[in-house]
């Protein structure tokens, strides 16, 4: 190759380089002036994800304003931590989530339940505000092993109810199996 072409190849390369370059810095220049943005509005977005089980549980909520939607997603997240503390077994671990008269109500034999079958997962069906203000009522599918084989699907109702910005789940209940 002459020393002509070569000039004209490193030139090339050189534009090719610049052009990305700028590329790149444009796109991080427009993610920091959104992150400036979203801090200026003092809202912020946070995604809480359960990775323990095969399937991942994922509820999303936004810490800006109160209003029902937030209220609705807030009392989502508090069913999926309850879910995850119930597939580990744990009332220790649920405790925070749980009203004192749940709690109280509860042992931590029945919390746990037998070791067979075990629940291996869960997932949140659905949310809804309650008849009652300040309550909402998440239903959740888990779904349930015997010596790691698929044994059941029950479906449960967990009532939660919002007190001094606190949600506490109140009740919790099988609402259908199979």
């Amino acid at each position: 190759m002459d020393e002509n072409k070569k000039q004209k190849l490193l030139l090339v390369t050189l534009i090719v380089l610049i052009v990305v370059l700028l590329g790149l810095f444009c796109v991080i220049y427009n993610q920091i002036q959104n992150a400036r943005e979203l801090v200026a509005t003092d809202e912020a977005s946070v995604t809480v994800t359960a990775t323990k089980t095969l399937q991942n549980v994922s509820v999303s909520y936004d810490l800006g304003s109160p209003s029902a939607v937030e209220d609705l997603d807030s009392a989502k997240d508090v069913a999926n931590r309850f879910m995850l503390a119930k597939e580990n077994r744990s009332l220790d671990e649920a405790k925070p989530f749980m009203s004192e008269e749940l709690f109280n109500s509860t042992t931590p034999e029945e919390f746990a339940g037998s070791s067979s079958p075990s629940m291996d997962r869960f997932e949140i069906i659905s949310a809804e505000v309650g008849a009652k203000t300040d309550t909402y009522e998440v239903v959740v599918k888990s779904y349930w092993l015997l010596q790691g084989e698929d044994a059941d699907q029950i479906e449960y109702k967990l009532t939660i109810y919002k007190l001094n910005d606190e949600f506490l789940v109140n009740l919790f209940e099988e609402i259908s199996r199979g």
